[in-house]
Parts: C-alpha cells; sequence; structure tokens
C-alpha cells in the first residue's frame, strides 16, 4: 500500500467505510423490523385475547362441570378463523382447559400468569410446548372482580419469520443499491483526487513539499510563480528581500499583483505572462534582471514519453545586478583614472624630453 496513490487510498477507505455501513444499516432494518412484527403480533395477540375473556360464554364455561368439553371447540374455532397457533383457556392455577395439543389439556401452563392474576395483561416472548411464541395473557373475571380463569393467545415465532422474510427484499435492494451507487460517488472522488495529486502518494507528496520548500529557501536567486489569474502563489526568501515583500509561510493565501508595491513595468511583465530574458528594471534602490518562462503542469508518474501538461502561469527569476553596476561604475571610473594618469605621464615624459 505504500505505493498507493491518495485516490487510490481514499477509494479503498471509503469502499471499506461504505461496506461496513452497508452491513450495519441492513442489520438495523432487519432488527427494526423483526421488532416491528413482534410488537404487532403481540398488539394483536392481546386483543384476541381481551375478546375472549369477555366473551360472557367463557366465563359460564369455566363455571360448568366440565369446562374443555365446552370450550376445546370453541377455542379451535377461533384458531382456524384466526389463523393464530393456538387459544389457551386454563384456570386461575394454570390448568389448562384448552390447547391445540390435546395431550397438553389438563397439565400446567408453562409461562408466566403472576401480572394476569393482578389483573393487568401481559404480553411475552416466552418458549412454551410449541415452540417460543408472541404471546397474550389475560384474566377472565366474574362480575365481583375474582379472577375465574385465565385465556393466553399466541403465534409462534416461526410464523413470526415468515411474515419477516417478505420484508427481506426491501433490506437485500436497499443494501445492494447502497453497495453499487457508492463505490460510484468513491470512485468519481478518487478519479478527482488523481487528477489533482497527479496520481502522487502522501509519501511521494510530501517529499516533493519538503524537497521543494528546502529549495527555495536555499536557492541565491529569487523566484517568482504568478498563476494565470495574476497573483502571486509562490516566491522565496531572496525574492522577498529583493522586493521587499513580507515572508511566505506555507499556509499564505496567493496575494493580487495589484496590491503590492511592485514597480510598474514589473508588475506589467509578471502580468503579460511573456517570456522575457534577462531584462533590466529598477527598484528604488536595486537593479534587477528578470527571466520569465511559462510554468506547465507536470506529467503524472509512468508518462515520460507524453507532452508536457497544460500551462498553469508563469515563474520568473531575479538576479540582483545592483553591486555590479557599482562595480561597473568603479571600474569606469578606474579606466578613466587611468587614461588621465597615462595621459599625463606622457605629457610629462614629451616636456622631460624637451629640457634634455
Amino acid at each position: 500500500m505504500g505505493n498507493w496513490s491518495v485516490a487510490a487510498r481514499i477509494f479503498a477507505g471509503q469502499l471499506v467505510l461504505v461496506t461496513l455501513i452497508t452491513a450495519a444499516v441492513s442489520t438495523v432494518l432487519f432488527l427494526v423490523a423483526r421488532q416491528q412484527n413482534y410488537d404487532r403480533a403481540a398488539q394483536r395477540m392481546l386483543s384476541l385475547a381481551v375478546a375472549v375473556a369477555d366473551n360472557p360464554f367463557v366465563l359460564e364455561a369455566v363455571r360448568s362441570a366440565k369446562p374443555t368439553e365446552v370450550l376445546q371447540p370453541y377455542a379451535e374455532k377461533i384458531m382456524r378463523d384466526t389463523q393464530v397457533d393456538f387459544i389457551t383457556i386454563m384456570a386461575p392455577d394454570g390448568t389448562r382447559f384448552t390447547h391445540p395439543d390435546r395431550q397438553e389439556i389438563g397439565r400446567k401452563y408453562i409461562g408466566s400468569t403472576a401480572a394476569a392474576l393482578r389483573g393487568q395483561p401481559e404480553t411475552e416472548v416466552y418458549a412454551g410446548t410449541l415452540g417460543p411464541p408472541v404471546r397474550a395473557i389475560v384474566p377472565v373475571r366474574d362480575g365481583d372482580g375474582s379472577d375465574r380463569a385465565l385465556v393466553a393467545a399466541g403465534v409462534t415465532v416461526t410464523n413470526l419469520s415468515v411474515a419477516l422474510n417478505a420484508r427481506l427484499p426491501f433490506v437485500i435492494l436497499t443494501g445492494t443499491a447502497i453497495l453499487a451507487l457508492s463505490p460510484l460517488a468513491s470512485w468519481l472522488i478518487s478519479r478527482y483526487l488523481r487528477k489533482v495529486t497527479l496520481g502522487w502518494g502522501p509519501e511521494q507528496l510530501s517529499s516533493i513539499f519538503v524537497s521543494y520548500e528546502s529549495l527555495l529557501h536555499s536557492v541565491r536567486e529569487g523566484l517568482l510563480m504568478v498563476d494565470l489569474q495574476g497573483r502571486l502563489v509562490l516566491y522565496n526568501d531572496h525574492a522577498a528581500r529583493l522586493l521587499d515583500l513580507p515572508l511566505r509561510r506555507p499556509d499564505s493565501p496567493p496575494a493580487e499583483l495589484s496590491s503590492l508595491s511592485l514597480p510598474e513595468d514589473l508588475r506589467q511583465l509578471l502580468l503579460s505572462g511573456r517570456q522575457a530574458r534577462d531584462e533590466y528594471f529598477a527598484t528604488e534602490d536595486r537593479v534587477l534582471v528578470v527571466s520569465q518562462d511559462p510554468a506547465l503542469r507536470p506529467r503524472r508518474p509512468g508518462q515520460q514519453g507524453a507532452p508536457a501538461g497544460q500551462r498553469i502561469g508563469t515563474v520568473a527569476t531575479l538576479r540582483d545586478h545592483t553591486e555590479i553596476q557599482s562595480l561597473v561604475g568603479e571600474v569606469e571610473s578606474m579606466r578613466t583614472l587611468t587614461g588621465a594618469l597615462r595621459a599625463q605621464t606622457h605629457e610629462h615624459s614629451n616636456r622631460l624630453h624637451t629640457i634634455v
């Protein structure tokens, strides 16, 4: 992964992240769908159990000598009509009067009845004789408020899973759509990043930045880079000293040339973007020799044979000729003095010759 570009690393990271998010979202959707099915089933079972418990026929049947003979056909008919897995009517101590499996009649009910005996309808998921059902338990009371029986209605989790599976296509389609669209978005982002970073990796970019910064600070000529919008985007310390500019920081924003105190002829050269070779410009206290060339976008890695990239601005170099000009003036003065001395020497020689 050390040779991967920034774009490739971001694409891989986004792909892994999107995959994890998709798995998490799909799991959450599945769990929410399951809980909603449980809640709807519990509410439906509670309504059914309350309806059975409020039927006066049930209260009369549990008071009879043989409640099973009366209530079992009644419970089986309700189960067929409502498509529930069981309706159990039992005594307050949990002894069953009805059950889908007739062998269970007369045995103790498996589950919690404490809340129902206190007059509070209860719903729960409990492992009973038919598997783990979602069920509701309500009391059957007579006119004076005494508990005469309990009614439990439920549907097994297996049947709930069939209803839940009907929502799985939505979860699968949602996850598939996210997995299909997210890599496309990641690819577009990585393509843009690959374009702006020229396909280089973070280590390469860091090395290039450090090298360029070291070069800019150490070179003994002034360097200026102007973009196509006429902004000074880069200059080194020597250029700052030559043009009386503030020292540049790595995070310094580009500066408009019109806002800088530069000689007007030098400003026009930088704004024109034309190529220049060793042209002289004078500031208040310096004489500068300026050369200017176009700045081209570098080639991407692996494109050594390709033509140079598009133009992104101009690069100008500044050389200080103030001292040279001063030395030239001194040399000219020395030449003039030497000529005068030579002429004077010749004059003295002539006079001496005449005297002799």
